[in-house]
């Protein structure tokens, strides 16, 4: 998780990152560390390490599946839901926020941050516990009701 300001790192990032508003690269610094101290104070949750270690098990394990779903909002929403299932809410939360954090500060325009990708993470973990066998069908049934 970074600290402070990215832009202490990332003097040129904003120059690289897709602005989500515009869908291009930034036009200026000011725009990008706006978006980048939004998304930063918007998590309030680091679960314990054992948790996050359960996590990233079962997102090596799953990201085939989720890859094979051929819609990122479906990727997103089951992966929250497997995360959710097998460890908990709050772990789900934290790493659809990350996700999302490193997307907007790695200087990569192909990893571009979308807000509705943490949306989506959260539909996926928000599936009542029990239905982890469930999981492609629960989201699909979101997507089919427009939830993202």
């Amino acid at each position: 998780m970074s600290s402070g300001s990215a832009m202490a790192s990332s003097h040129d990032c904003w120059k690289k990152e897709i602005d989500p508003t515009t869908e291009k690269i930034y036009s200026s610094e000011q725009a990008w560390q706006f978006h980048v101290d939004y998304w930063q104070k918007k998590n309030k949750i680091i679960p314990n390490p054992f948790q996050l270690a359960r996590a990233y098990g079962l997102y090596k394990s799953n990201k085939k599946t989720a890859t094979q779903l051929k819609n990122d909002k479906m990727a997103h929403c089951y992966m929250g839901c497997r995360i959710a299932q097998d460890v908990d809410f709050r772990t789900a939360k934290y790493l659809a926020w990350l996700k999302e954090e490193k997307d907007i500060t790695d200087c990569n325009p192909n990893s571009h941050f979308e807000a509705k990708d943490y949306e989506a993470t959260l539909i996926g973990a928000r599936i009542p516990k029990g239905n982890y066998p469930n999981c492609i069908q629960q989201c699909k049934l979101k997507l089919v009701q427009g939830s993202f």
